[in-house]
């Protein structure tokens, strides 16, 4: 690594701290899931989300319950294991660009560099406690071996590349369609290049591998029942067609909010000849970046904000530009001039900067405060709980519960929350978010857990307000035996702010407890 290398990577290591700096105290109500399957993991209980009962698998990265589940075993909370994970996977990422584009001229090194370093949103990311940073520093490590096979194809680096494959699907599962376009680009180009024993090579150890994962496979199949993670039944189930509207505006939202200026100045600069042997080096990456696209198209990308589901890929594509510009002798004479490189990395500093009021919104809509305090409250007693989101609240309560959308319920997420699994899940509480403000059966979903409260004598107990008028709302059943206690832990939560139900809950079927 050259000077120039050190010194970005170093300048870009110390603004990326500042910005997740920001951030440090927020925490994704999702993240709470994983902490409590891996709580449970660390204690011996099994991958369950409600100790006593059959497994489900209720997150997407398997590799983040084991990392956590360790930090638990080392009694350190998960809150502050991961996000140290995470920051030190992104700080990595942004070591690996500026080793990467060492040979770029200095301000195209920096704009790359910058592209990660002085983005809110991947910031934000690497602080919610999930395993965006890790994963996408892993499909960045596999991209960068599959470059060196191009270069040096020897047993070894295939060998590393297929383990980086496995952990990266490990990671986060849809890794596999990047990595499975990226398999099959370097296939093609050993194909190509006729190097027959590479590529005989490059077969016999992805046997092995193929083996190993389909070990897992199996494994999985006989814990858990199934052969995707429920969470990914319920967004591949979100609407009919193949493929879905929201995957496709998803992508264009990312390219028109991220991607769009370097794609304009690759353009801009790549107009002159070159080394063609770029293309044999991108050529894995390109199809990896298509293969994950074409996956995109057809999930509904639920909890995806700020492209969470994109940013695992984002690094990559940093990298494929690092390549061009390395070796593909761009025409950018006019970059050398050093004014005008401090020039085009303001303008790209600040348009990275661009999202971050944003971001800062997105910090403030989804903060769980609310939830973790609640979940704190009610921590010691042993009830049963249907929830709108099943993270902190049921992690700090420790309570039995299942969610509305499905993330922890097979059934749920196969079939839909039913009045049949409502009756048989019989909650002494149930907690709901509605985002218009005021509690209203406005969709089937409410419709169906309105007439459920209505029939069996919940009363509604608070109000707590989330952020920007919304509140979450806490209904408890009267002919539990936990009532009593219930009541008096939630509404006399310190730190919270109460609404009042009165005006908040037009249903009058439903009793208010008294003063609420």
């Amino acid at each position: 690594m050259n000077q120039q290398s050190r010194i970005i990577g170093s300048l870009g290591s110390i603004l990326f701290l500042g910005l997740v700096s920001f951030y440090w105290t927020f925490v994704l109500d999702d993240s709470f899931i994983i902490y409590r399957y891996a709580q449970h993991l660390a204690h011996g209980q099994g991958l369950a989300w409600n100790i006593g009962q059959d497994p489900v698998e209720g997150y997407t990265s398997f590799l983040w319950v084991l990392l956590n589940a360790l930090g638990i075993l080392l009694q350190i909370d998960p809150v502050i294991f991961s996000k140290i994970i995470s920051v030190l996977a992104a700080i990595a990422i942004i070591w690996t660009l500026a080793w990467a584009s060492q040979k770029a001229l200095w301000g195209l090194a920096a704009i790359l560099v910058g592209a990660i370093a002085l983005s809110p949103p991947f910031a934000f990311l690497t602080m919610q406690g999930l395993e965006t940073a890790l994963t996408a520093f892993l499909v960045l490590s596999s991209a960068i071996v599959s470059r060196n096979l191009f270069e040096k194809p020897t047993p070894k680096a295939i060998g590393l590349w297929f383990a980086l494959v496995l952990l990266g699907a490990l990671s986060r599962p849809d890794t596999i369609a990047f990595n499975a376009g990226a398999g099959l680009g370097l296939l093609l180009t050993l194909f190509l290049n006729r190097d027959h024993p590479t590529l005989r090579a490059f077969l016999l150890i992805g046997l092995l591998f193929a083996g190993l994962g389909t070990l897992y496979l199996i494994w999985r199949i006989i814990y858990f029942g199934n052969f995707l993670p429920t969470t990914y039944y319920l967004k591949l189930n979100l609407g009919r067609s193949v493929l879905k509207r929201e995957g496709i505006k998803y992508i264009w939202t990312f390219m028109k909010n991220i991607l769009l200026p370097y794609l304009v100045l690759a353009g801009f600069l790549f107009r002159g000849p070159g080394d063609k042997k770029i293309l044999f080096r991108i050529i894995p990456t390109g199809l990896g970046l298509i293969g994950f696209g074409l996956y995109l198209l057809t999930v509904y990308p639920l909890q995806g904000h700020l492209w969470r589901f994109i940013f695992p890929v984002f690094p990559v594509m940093l990298l494929a530009l690092a390549e061009g510009w390395t070796h593909w002798k761009p025409e950018a004479d006019w970059l050398k001039n050093n004014w005008l490189s401090i020039l085009m990395v303001l303008l790209y500093g600040i348009w990275t900067l661009h999202l971050l009021p944003a971001t800062n919104q997105e910090t403030i809509s989804r903060t769980q405060t609310d939830r973790v305090l609640a979940g704190k409250a009610l921590a010691g007693l042993s009830g049963t709980m249907l929830v709108s989101e099943a993270g902190a609240l049921p992690y700090y309560s420790e309570w039995n519960s299942a969610d509305t959308f499905g993330l922890t319920s097979e059934e749920v997420a196969r079939h839909g929350l039913t009045p049949k699994f409502l009756a048989s899940l019989n909650p002494d509480l149930v907690m709901i978010f509605d985002p218009s403000g005021k509690f209203a059966p406005d969709s089937p979903l409410e419709a169906i857990i309105t007439q459920f409260l209505i029939e069996n004598d919940f009363v509604a107990v608070a109000a707590i307000h989330k952020s920007l008028g919304q509140y979450h709302y806490y209904f408890a059943r009267k002919d539990s035996p936990l009532f009593p206690e219930t009541v008096s832990r939630l509404t006399r939560i310190p730190g919270v702010e109460y609404g009042d139900l009165k005006n908040l809950l037009p249903i009058k079927q439903i009793t208010i407890y008294p003063d609420r």
